[in-house]
């Protein structure tokens, strides 16, 4: 997931990069091979593109779009600053091989993001443990969605982001730095280091550094309404029966919460100011691992830290109380009890592949490209799928040996 998000940010920051050069024979060459190598299900366009005083590309009125759910985001203006202004004729190999830039900085101003074509694209539970951690008490949800926004009356999220990158492809190590401003909901700012970073590899980073701070988190006011209208209780009620939850999820996973946690995030709950958490490893770890460790053994392992309310919690567990080795393993129960199943054929046969002839499917190629829409048809030397595009549909083909893994959506 890391490096195919990372690989579209890189990707439109090229398109970018090239598109103030419209002096140079191959600039279409060029700006076809990215826009190929993004996703086919999504489109990227700008209305116009110039140089500015400063010497950075700037492009107007920019749109990503996806086949399926249409448009995801739009924006008023792109910044992008290259680290510098050469090796353009080397440009269009470096994009076939996914080699990265080595630095870069890009800000987009006046996004505007359609909640309802996120919450159609997200429609999975999310996993993600602070989410998890807001949705404590609020009736039987076990973590938020795109789609809980649209319950609340809130059809678009507005505001500005930025992005900084900077990677030494001799080292293998990358930083991220990106803030996040959305207006009348929160400001998020994150920061993360990775070694081991190879473009070309399907292997995971390993994480050195993280850090993500939420600012003036408004959306958690919108939460607490929300989640009173579901408990049928005063605001007040819930916002004490979330602490409550909370304590009870840790207990569920064996832990014990430090009481200097439990107080300083009592007084977040009443005043929510800011939150920071703080990613130390003493250890190296790849960045897919974290998604199999339990809450404790992700405290534990990622060395995690929190400041609240410009605060420091010098302790979130309490280990005096807290069997760690018992708390992993019971919570590995818990997680395994709760994960959604999913209906996932790998490498799946010509006669799996006729059922699914006319379903609405994800397939994953060869090559772990993954491509949602219909099978068409099934024979012993071509799978034909029908994928949408912006304008109408186009037709995918492999050969059977190609395809490593189906699975079948919800209409």
């Amino acid at each position: 997931m890391f490096k195919k998000l990372f690989k579209v940010l890189l990707l439109i920051a090229l398109i970018i990069f090239l598109a103030g050069y419209l002096g140079l024979q191959q600039l279409g060459s060029l700006i076809n091979t990215a826009v190929k190598e993004l996703p086919p299900e999504y489109l990227f366009t700008h209305e116009e593109h110039f140089l500015n005083s400063k010497g950075n590309v700037v492009l107007t009125n920019i749109k990503l779009s996806h086949g399926q759910y249409g448009q995801l985001m739009t924006a008023d203006k792109l910044e992008f600053t290259p680290d510098k202004l050469t090796s353009l004729l080397d440009l269009e190999e470096n994009i076939i091989l996914s080699l990265y830039l080595p630095k870069g900085d890009f800000q987009l101003s006046g996004v505007t993001i359609p909640v309802s074509s996120l919450a159609n694209t997200l429609r999975a539970p999310s996993q993600l443990r602070l989410l998890q951690i807001f949705a404590a008490g609020c009736g039987d949800k076990n973590d938020f969605k795109f789609s809980d926004l649209l319950y609340n009356d809130i059809t678009e999220l507005n505001g500005e982001l930025e992005l900084k990158f900077d990677f030494d492809s001799i080292a293998e190590n990358l930083e991220v730095q990106s803030s996040l401003k959305l207006h009348d909901f929160a400001s998020f700012e994150w920061q993360f280091e990775f070694n081991d970073v190879r473009p070309t590899s399907d292997k995971s980073p390993y994480l050195v550094y993280g850090q993500w701070i939420i600012f003036n988190p408004k959306f958690l006011s919108i939460r607490d309404k929300y989640c009173a209208y579901l408990n049928d209780q005063p605001i007040e009620l819930y916002k004490k029966q979330h602490y409550q939850s909370l304590l009870e999820l840790f207990k569920e996973r064996k832990i014990v919460a430090s009481e200097e946690l439990k107080e300083k995030y009592q007084q977040f709950i009443q005043t929510p100011e800011n939150l920071a958490f703080t990613l130390n490893p003493l250890t190296g770890i790849r960045l897919n691992e974290y998604q199999d460790l339990n809450l404790a053994a992700f405290i534990d392992k990622l060395g995690v830290s929190i400041n609240i309310n410009g605060r420091a919690v010098e302790s979130i567990i309490d280990r005096s109380k807290t069997d760690l080795e018992e708390a992993s393993k019971n919570e590995s129960e818990v997680i395994e009890d709760s994960k959604p199943k999913r209906d996932i054929i790998y490498s799946p046969s010509l006669s799996q592949l006729r059922a699914l002839i006319g379903e609405r499917i994800m397939l994953m190629d060869e090559n772990r490209k993954e491509f949602i829409g219909k099978i068409k048809s099934v024979s012993r030397y071509t799978v034909k799928l029908e994928i949408r595009e912006s304008g109408g549909f186009a037709e995918v083909r492999f050969r059977p040996s190609q395809v490593k893994a189906v699975e079948k959506l919800k209409k």
